[in-house]
């Protein structure tokens, strides 16, 4: 029977360690206190972080060296650690991209027969250097990271910052049953869109999701977050001050697994909850009658459609994925419509997911669905239709990853599509992002679907 886990998470200050006299009050308070994990910010601040820079994590050695820097830590708390620091960079231009690779390791150095002694992962999206950049990503790597660490009786996944704001790295364990969660995210940060997130990532995976940060420059929007596998906010305690609020840097929350009472909660995130109508219409959708625009659409592949609309100003071929039921909460077969191989000849394209719930309760949408659907437009930059014998609904993601709830005039919603291009606007060539890791992505998409 597993025990109730205690999970430390160091929401850490922006200041050199040198000259943070609040890292070693913080570790002396880990060492002395009886949590099972301590887990650290993206990119962390430690007496060895700088180290790290000077070599390729996965060349040589030097793996093994940083398993063994951060064992050395642990053992000196007392505690299985999760670390997160970056190695050399990989562009001449050093003062552009001044590292590389951002990874987190695992190491429990107390381990007993079974369990997970080191672990580590690269992230994949927000990087110079992503984990889909090596070349033995498919035949090595992918296996390595995505291996469910297993600690007292639990299995643990990590991600970091970025990479939990796409369903499918935190997938790729929630297929293998992982138990929890646990993100590594470099701080400041918009609460409600992180909130949402990994309050999904909790729910679509039915396991918990652990948040953790670092303060940027003084500023106080960085926060720890804890959601059970209903999506239902867990409770914590401070080892450092007693407070109720989720943004204190440089103390250390406590997240115990044992003191969930496993309920679900409703999305209790402000972000534009109040439906709005968009300025800009490219399509206008019948509500709850989606099907009178796929009756004059080409169904490309099951459930798929390519409605071509003939506009003046925005013409574009409006994909339609149909995802029936409960299907929305499994980001894999969501994904695997919206990067279907039946797609890539289709030109100028906008995306637009249907979720048809023939069974809908009220407690479902409240505490689950609303929030999932939400998400699924902001994880990939779509709109979204809910019809249902409930309600019918319709969502889109805005500017920096928000959502927006679109309110029905005259029984239409209207859809502004300049924001709807989906895979498109994600896999581009920008700062930290790359076209051409849109490759390796689906490739993952479809090993995930391969997974029972």
């Amino acid at each position: 029977m597993k025990k109730g886990l205690k999970i430390g998470l160091y929401l850490q200050k922006n200041l050199d360690w040198r000259l943070d006299k609040n890292f070693d009050a913080a570790m002396e308070t880990a060492r002395n206190s009886d949590i099972d994990l301590l887990v650290f910010p993206e990119q962390c601040d430690a007496p060895f972080a700088d180290e790290m820079l000077d070599n390729y994590l996965l060349e040589d050695d030097n793996l093994e060296q940083a398993y063994r820097t951060c064992e050395e830590l642990s053992k000196a708390l007392g505690k299985a650690i999760i670390f997160s620091g970056n190695d050399k960079s990989r562009d001449s231009r050093s003062e552009q991209h001044f590292f590389g690779s951002i990874f987190t390791i695992f190491v429990n150095p107390f381990a007993k027969r079974g369990e997970t002694k080191r672990a580590y992962y690269i992230k994949h999206t927000q990087t110079y250097y992503s984990a889909f950049d090596y070349p033995d990503y498919r035949t090595k790597l992918a296996k390595e990271i995505f291996k469910p660490v297993i600690f007292h009786g639990y299995k643990l996944g990590m991600t970091i910052c970025y990479d939990g704001n796409h369903a499918l790295f935190s997938r790729m364990y929630g297929l293998q049953g992982v138990d929890v969660l646990i993100n590594s995210t470099g701080g400041n940060v918009m609460h409600d869109k992180w909130y949402k997130f990994h309050k999904a990532r909790a729910i679509e995976n039915h396991c918990y999701d652990l948040v953790t940060m670092g303060e940027h420059d003084g500023k106080t929007n960085s926060y720890v977050y804890g959601f059970n596998p209903e999506g239902g906010e867990l409770p914590f305690t401070n080892l450092m001050k007693q407070t109720d609020v989720t943004n204190a840097a440089g103390t250390i929350y406590v997240y115990n697994l044992a003191d969930d009472d496993g309920r679900a909660t409703i999305d209790a995130s402000s972000v534009n909850a109040k439906e709005t109508v968009n300025p800009h219409q490219d399509l206008q959708i019948p509500v709850g009658n989606v099907a009178s625009i796929l009756q004059k659409s080409q169904e490309v592949a099951k459930s798929i459609y390519c409605y071509p609309l003939r506009s003046k100003t925005n013409p574009c071929n409006v994909i339609f994925c149909v995802i029936n039921g409960s299907e929305i909460f499994k980001p894999e077969k969501v994904l695997a419509k919206l990067y279907s191989d039946k797609l890539k000849d289709i030109p100028n394209k906008r995306y637009v997911l249907v979720n048809k719930y023939a069974r809908l309760s009220q407690e479902m949408f409240d505490t689950k669905l609303s929030l999932i659907l939400k998400v699924r437009a902001t994880d990939n930059f779509c709109a979204v239709l809910l019809e249902s014998n409930l309600v019918n609904s319709c969502y889109q993601s805005s500017n920096y990853k928000r959502v927006q709830t679109i309110k029905a005039v005259k029984g239409k919603f209207g859809l502004d599509l300049v924001r709807a291009k989906g895979p498109e606007t994600i896999w581009r060539n920008r700062d930290m992002m790359k076209a051409s890791w849109r490759e390796n992505f689906e490739w993952l998409v479809k090993e995930a679907n391969k997974r029972k």
